[in-house]
């Protein structure tokens, strides 16, 4: 079974009704996991994340509004050699201003969102 880590930020709230969505009505064959499934209440979180981002076959990272710890998750899933997948979301408030002017052969608009893939060499 492929695992996917969906990373996303923990504000603005509704961020998080694409993962629960996924969780539930999500192809068969995957499973999924974020950051709220780790039990570490009161804890550090970024070593059992990092942890979770390793273990997984895929990180699928929401970069709708931009976030320090969202970039650090994708960046240490590149330098671990996963799968990455961007999404965008455009029906709602974003930071796509933040990409104007760059380049994506990659990018594939459907239904709101921009979904950007990156499959490490």
């Amino acid at each position: 079974m492929t695992t996917i880590f969906l990373a996303y930020p923990g504000s603005p709230t509704f961020l998080s009704a694409n993962a629960d969505y996924l969780k539930e009505n999500g192809p068969v064959g995957y499973s999924y996991k974020d950051w709220r499934d780790i039990d570490n209440w009161g804890k550090d979180i970024i070593q059992p994340i990092l942890d979770e981002i390793s273990l997984s076959d895929v990180v699928c990272a929401d970069i709708t509004t931009l976030n320090n710890n969202v970039a650090f998750e994708v960046g240490f899933a590149i330098a671990r050699r996963k799968k990455v997948l961007l999404v965008l979301n455009t029906a709602v408030p974003n930071d796509s201003n933040l990409f104007k002017g760059t380049s994506n052969n990659t990018a594939l608009t459907q239904s709101g969102l921009i979904l950007a893939g990156h499959e490490a060499l």
